[in-house]
């Protein structure tokens, strides 16, 4: 499919305001076109999107769909059953297109590296961005997150490499064509797109074939599906990284304290660099700052400033985000899968071994809840106690009999309350005095809740 980005003068986009389609957005206002846009609900995002010279609606309107538009854009998060404007531009057979479509068509301009997997693309793809441009690299990036580095989900560089998150959502990674991919991870997610697991594995390797053979995969040395998937690739180097593992590049002999961590790099299993240093809390910041690292390497870059990159890297918002008060630690995180779930609990339990730790979950989704609530009730149950919220919908319409009930009544060992969404930061702060580290983790806007928690204890005093 062809898309002529060079005479597009107005876009209008459906669901601005999803995390993909926001950096699509901007990237057209950077290219001076003028940039508008549906989105269900007002938040954060949107608002500053508006400050940025993009006009965002609420309220569904053909009128808004002017004939001197150039191009539609849409998540497939929408339907147009449930959208009128969407509905309208099909029946016109309007210049309408997907989201991944468009952002397929603009990575065919560039050196593209696509950043993958199940959970931890978004933060591997941020670190990714910082540490390329940090040594000079110039790089534009489309990322799944804000960084906070930048202040934003798009990069706007001056050189022929981009960096994408590869969203497997809808298949929608498919539509790249990277010089190098970088794959974080394989677990079933998304099931009510794909049915089954092994359709899942299929899609990913489907992903990977479509690697520039001049190019690379880089790969997590220690998630057993990718790494079966991973030998059945054939033609394309491969490169493993790693933490404490058999990797080709892996962190090793790791110390951790005030939020840093000391570690030696090997390759191949021979000391590299020595007294390596990452600025980031949680382990799986680790793991994904060696992808960085080990890219870095294969590009050439200079370790020096790699070094300073990993330093001054500041993370993504709502990517184990820490805020620490002398009587309580809050740790608001994105994970809304079971293995994110058990990643960012592993991380805490590491980072505090030794204080006791509640979890309170928003299951995201209806349909993830139903594949995976045996899942998540075995992951949450790391903690010492369990806090659930209602299942927050997004997209979906409820499902007879799938509630936050069916998690809460898998959980045996520990702890557990079922609380309502308004209720719930109240009961945070009154039981985060039995529990001083409290994990606060969810895709939907769980985030409210943990701020309301974090604004109680800033008006105690320290």
């Amino acid at each position: 499919m062809n898309i002529d980005l060079k005479n597009i003068k107005k876009a209008y986009f459906i669901g601005i305001g999803g995390i993909g389609m926001s950096a699509l957005a901007r990237y057209f206002k950077a290219q001076g076109v003028t940039v508008e846009g549906y989105d269900r609900t007002e938040t954060n995002l949107t608002q500053q999107l508006n400050k940025e010279g993009i006009k965002v609606y609420h309220e569904v309107n053909t009128n808004h769909l002017t004939t001197d538009t150039d191009i539609f854009i849409y998540t497939p998060a929408v339907k147009p059953e449930e959208n009128e404007e969407l509905a309208y531009l099909i029946e016109q057979q309007a210049p309408l297109y997907k989201r991944a479509e468009v952002l397929g068509a603009i990575a065919k301009e560039y050196k593209c590296i696509a950043v993958a997997g199940t959970h931890g693309k978004t933060s591997t793809a941020t670190i990714i961005t910082h540490i390329l441009n940090h040594c000079g690299v110039g790089a534009s990036a489309f990322l799944g997150g804000i960084s906070k580095n930048y202040g934003t989900n798009y990069i706007q560089g001056d050189s022929e490499w981009l960096i994408v998150e590869a969203d497997e959502y809808d298949r929608s990674f498919l539509q790249l064509n990277p010089y190098i991919s970088v794959i974080t991870s394989i677990d079933p997610d998304h099931l009510d797109i794909y049915g089954t697991e092994e359709k899942v594995q299929q899609a990913y390797k489907q992903f990977l074939e479509k690697t520039n053979p001049e190019g690379a995969i880089l790969y997590y040395e220690n998630n057993p599906n990718l790494r079966k998937l991973i030998t059945s690739i054939k033609k394309i180097p491969r490169v493993s990284y790693g933490v404490e593992d058999a990797a080709d590049y892996t962190a090793d002999n790791i110390t951790y304290r005030n939020g840093k961590f000391t570690f030696d790099i090997l390759k191949h299993g021979e000391d590299h660099r020595s007294n390596f240093k990452l600025n980031a809390f949680g382990w799986h910041n680790l793991i994904n700052a060696m992808a960085g690292i080990t890219l870095a390497e294969i590009l050439g870059l200079d370790m020096n400033l790699v070094q300073e990159a990993a330093l001054s890297y500041q993370g993504v918002e709502r990517r184990f985000d820490v805020y620490i008060h002398p009587e309580c630690t809050i740790i608001d995180d994105y994970a809304h899968h079971p293995e994110e779930i058990k990643k960012t609990l592993d991380s805490v339990k590491r980072m505090y071994p030794n204080r006791k730790i509640m979890a309170v979950f928003q299951p995201h989704l209806y349909s993830r809840t139903q594949y995976f609530y045996k899942g998540f009730a075995e992951a949450l149950s790391l903690a010492h106690k369990v806090v659930l919220l209602p299942i927050y919908p997004a997209r979906e319409q409820p499902i007879e009999g799938i509630t936050s009930d069916l998690i809460f009544n898998e959980i045996k060992s520990v702890p557990k309350q079922l609380i309502s969404y308004e209720d719930a930061p109240s009961y945070i702060y009154l039981k985060s005095k039995t529990y001083p580290v409290v994990v606060i983790m969810g895709a939907g806007d769980i985030d409210k809740v943990a701020q309301k928690v974090i604004q109680r204890y800033k008006n105690l005093p320290a």
